[in-house]
C-alpha cells in the first residue's frame, strides 16, 4: 500500500484557495523580456525610429558643404565679336591723319561660351526658411516612435504569455512523468502478486501476462511525456535565449488552486497598446494628409557660397568671390498629383479609423470569449478534482479487494486504468485553468511591468 499512497500525494498536491504568485516563473518572465531575440529586434526597430526622428530634426539646421568644379570643354557654342570690322576703319583714319603706323589692324574674334580650364571652389552653406513639409515630416517621425513603443508592449505581453503557457505546460510534463513511475510502481506490485497467486495455482497466468502488457504500455506512455518534457523545456528555453537542453527549474507553487476568485477585470480598450499603435498610425495619417496639402505651398531657402574661381592652379586674391541666394519655389501646376496624393492619404486615414473600430470590438469579444473559457476551464478543474477524490478511493477498494481475493484482475485493472486517467485529467485541467488565466491577462492587458 506504500506505492498507492505515494501516488495518490502525487496526484493531490497541496491545493491552495487562491493562486499564489510563483517567483520561478517570474524569473524566466524577467530573463525573456531581456534575452527574447525577437524582443531584441523590437526594440532594433524602435532604435531605428529615434534615429529617424533624429535625422528629420536635422533638416531644421544649416548644411555647410564644400563644392569644387573644373570645367574643361571644346567645341560648342560660339560667339563672334567683329573687332576688326569696327575698329580697322577707326584705325586706318588715324593712321593717314598721324602719317604714323601706330595702329595696326585687328582681328574679328570669336568666343567659346563653354568655359575652358576654369575652376570653381567654395564653401557653401544652405537653410531652408520656409518649408512646411520639414515640420510636419518632423511630427510623423515623433509619432513613429510613440507608435513603435506600442508595439514593443504589444509584443512584450505576448511574450509573457508563452512564457506562463510554456512554463506550466513544462511542469505538467514534469507531473505526468511522476504519474507514470508511480504507476509503474503500482504495476510492479500487482505484478508480483499475481505470480505469487499463479504458482500458488490461485491465478490463471494469463493475469499477470495482462500486468506485463500493462507495464510495457505505461513504459511507452513515460516515454512520451518525457519527450514532451523536453519539448516544453526546449520551447521555454527557445522564449528566453537560453540552449534548448538546458535544465528548467520545476516550481510547482502557486500550480495547483480550487478556484481564482478572479474577477472579470475592468476593461478599456483604449489601455491595449494596440489600440495606442493603431491611433498613433491614424495620427500619422493625418498628418501626411497635412504633408502632401504642403506641396500647395511655396518653400523658401536661402544659400551663401564663398570661394575662389579661376584658371587652373591659379589663386589671387581677387579671385575670392562671396554670393548669397534667396530662392523661392511654388509649385502652380503638377499635373493634379498633389490634389490626387491627399486623396490617397484621405482614404489611407479613413480605413485605419475603420479598422480602429473593428480592433476595439474584437478586443471587446476577445476578452469576453477568454473570460468564457476561464470559467468553462475552472469548472473542469473542480469537476476533475472530484472525480480524482472519488477514483482514488474506488482504486483503495477495489485493490484492498483485490489482494483477499475477493474481486478479479478485470476489476482492479478498470480501476487502474481509471485513476491514472483521472490523474491525467486532474494534470490537464489545473494547466488549463493556468494557461486561460494566462490568456485573459493578455487580453485585458493586466500584467504590470
Amino acid at each position: 500500500m506504500k506505492a498507492t499512497t505515494t501516488i495518490l500525494a502525487v496526484a493531490i498536491l497541496a491545493i491552495s484557495p487562491t493562486y499564489a504568485q510563483n517567483n520561478t516563473v517570474d524569473s524566466y518572465i524577467q530573463k525573456g523580456l531581456k534575452e527574447n531575440l525577437a524582443l531584441k529586434q523590437q526594440n532594433f526597430d524602435l532604435q531605428k525610429a529615434s534615429y529617424a526622428l533624429k535625422e528629420a530634426r536635422g533638416l531644421f539646421y544649416p548644411t555647410l558643404s564644400f563644392r569644387s568644379d573644373y570645367f574643361y570643354s571644346s567645341g560648342g557654342r560660339t560667339v563672334d565679336l567683329p573687332l576688326g570690322d569696327l575698329m580697322n576703319p577707326v584705325y586706318s583714319t588715324l593712321n593717314q591723319l598721324t602719317g604714323t603706323n601706330n595702329f595696326q589692324n585687328i582681328a574679328n574674334q570669336k568666343f567659346n561660351l563653354n568655359a575652358n580650364d576654369f575652376y570653381d571652389h567654395r564653401l557653401s552653406v544652405t537653410l531652408p526658411l520656409v518649408n512646411a513639409e520639414i515640420y510636419i515630416s518632423n511630427k510623423i517621425r515623433k509619432e513613429a516612435i510613440n507608435q513603435k513603443q506600442a508595439e514593443v508592449m504589444v509584443y512584450k505581453r505576448s511574450l509573457v504569455k508563452d512564457i506562463k503557457t510554456a512554463y506550466y505546460n513544462s511542469i505538467m510534463a514534469s507531473n505526468q512523468i511522476e504519474i507514470f513511475k508511480n504507476a509503474a510502481k503500482l504495476l510492479q506490485e500487482n505484478y508480483k502478486l499475481t505470480e505469487s497467486r499463479v504458482k500458488n495455482g490461485k491465478a490463471l497466468k494469463g493475469n499477470a501476462l495482462r500486468i506485463l502488457s500493462d507495464i510495457n504500455d505505461n513504459q511507452a506512455k513515460l516515454a512520451e511525456a518525457e519527450n514532451n518534457l523536453k519539448t516544453a523545456n526546449a520551447y521555454l528555453n527557445f522564449l528566453t535565449n537560453t540552449a534548448l537542453t538546458d535544465k528548467v527549474a520545476i516550481d510547482t507553487t502557486g500550480f495547483r488552486f480550487y478556484k481564482t476568485q478572479m474577477k472579470t477585470p475592468s476593461f478599456e480598450t483604449s489601455g491595449r497598446e494596440e489600440i495606442t499603435a493603431l491611433k498613433s498610425a491614424l495620427t500619422q495619417a493625418e498628418y501626411n494628409i497635412s504633408l502632401e496639402k504642403a506641396s500647395y505651398f511655396p518653400t523658401i531657402n536661402t544659400s551663401l557660397n564663398l570661394g575662389y574661381q579661376n584658371n587652373y592652379l591659379k589663386f589671387d586674391p581677387d579671385d575670392r568671390y562671396l554670393t548669397g541666394i534667396v530662392s523661392l519655389k511654388w509649385d502652380l501646376f503638377t499635373g493634379f498629383q498633389t490634389r490626387n496624393r491627399v486623396k490617397i492619404a484621405k482614404t489611407e486615414a479613413t480605413s485605419l479609423n475603420t479598422q480602429l473600430d473593428e480592433t476595439e470590438k474584437q478586443f471587446q469579444l476577445q476578452l469576453t470569449t477568454a473570460t468564457n473559457e476561464l470559467d468553462t476551464a475552472e469548472a473542469q478543474f473542480k469537476s476533475a478534482k472530484e472525480n480524482l477524490q472519488s477514483l482514488e478511493e474506488y482504486y483503495r477498494e477495489t485493490k484492498a479487494r483485490y489482494d483477499q481475493g475477493l474481486v478479479l484482475l478485470v476489476e482492479l485493472n478498470d480501476a487502474f486504468t481509471q485513476l491514472i486517467n483521472g490523474q491525467l485529467a486532474f494534470e490537464q485541467s489545473n494547466t488549463n485553468v493556468l494557461i486561460k488565466l494566462a490568456e485573459v491577462e493578455r487580453t485585458a492587458a493586466s500584467y504590470q511591468f
